[in-house]
């Protein structure tokens, strides 16, 4: 007893080991059966090394036996157990009693999950290609739609306004019936030919006010550039005016204006 406290082993392991070996386990989808299976069988052979309730649990009566580890029939009903639905089926179909014999088992499973890789991938290689003819078929559906808009032809017919050409104006943008800026007789849409000739007088008198001001300015800036000079030369000649005057008996010496 004191070596399972040490090993801190519960007194039915091998009980719980069969249990989770049965009950518990499930086979990962990125794992060959044959590995699976192989791994059961190692997880199984430790059954017969752990303590059992029939040696050391006190609840053990005349009928407990002792715990042995699985065979290899019930290793492959249990490898069939996790199989998917599908896959039982499928053996149901092939052999209507439950499998005996453990190599055959994993050889079934190995074939399963080939021809279920290969048809995964079949499926989807046939939805690449549907998606790719669909996007095929839309873009030569959208190329006939354009070339029927445009009378059947690859090229777009070229645009040109007579008006624009002639007032200045974006020419190539549409054709002389939709032109938007310009009437027939030259004039801007909008706008009679007394408001044109208005506007050109507003602009003449605003010109006219401008060159006004503008003279005037430099007026002004000529007489300030007068100004500057005449203040620099008095302060030129101040300065020539003053003279300094010594004292040689006193040694002293002062300045006048």
């Amino acid at each position: 007893m004191d070596v399972l406290d040490a090993l801190r082993l519960s007194k039915d392991a091998a009980e719980h080991t069969v249990e989770y070996l049965l009950y518990g386990i499930k086979k990962p989808c990125n794992v060959a059966p044959c590995i699976f299976v192989r791994r059961v069988k190692q997880l199984s052979s430790y059954i017969t090394y752990l303590p059992g309730a029939y040696y050391y649990s006190s609840q053990a009566t005349s009928q407990t036996t002792r715990t042995e580890k699985l065979t290899d029939p019930q290793v492959a009903q249990l490898a069939l157990g996790l199989c998917p639905p599908a896959w039982k089926t499928a053996c149901k179909l092939l052999k209507k009693e439950m499998p005996q014999d453990l190599e055959e088992i994993v050889q079934f499973m190995e074939l399963q999950e080939s021809a279920e890789k290969s048809s995964t991938a079949k499926a989807k290689a046939q939805n690449l290609n549907n998606g790719s003819q669909n996007g095929n078929q839309a873009g030569s559906n959208k190329c006939k739609g354009t070339s029927g808009l445009n009378g059947g032809g690859s090229k777009k017919a070229k645009k040109h306004c007579d008006l624009c050409a002639k007032n200045g104006g974006p020419a190539n943008s549409h054709n002389t019936e939709d032109c938007r800026i310009y009437q027939a007789d030259g004039s801007k849409k909008g706008q009679s030919r007394g408001d044109k000739s208005k506007s050109n007088h507003s602009f003449a008198q605003f010109k006219k006010k401008l060159d006004k001001k503008m003279k005037k300015l430099d007026k002004q800036t000529k007489k300030m550039e007068r100004l500057s000079e005449k203040r620099s030369k008095e302060e030129s000649d101040s300065n020539s005016s003053a003279f300094c005057i010594l004292a040689p008996e006193s040694g002293c010496c002062w300045y006048r204006r």
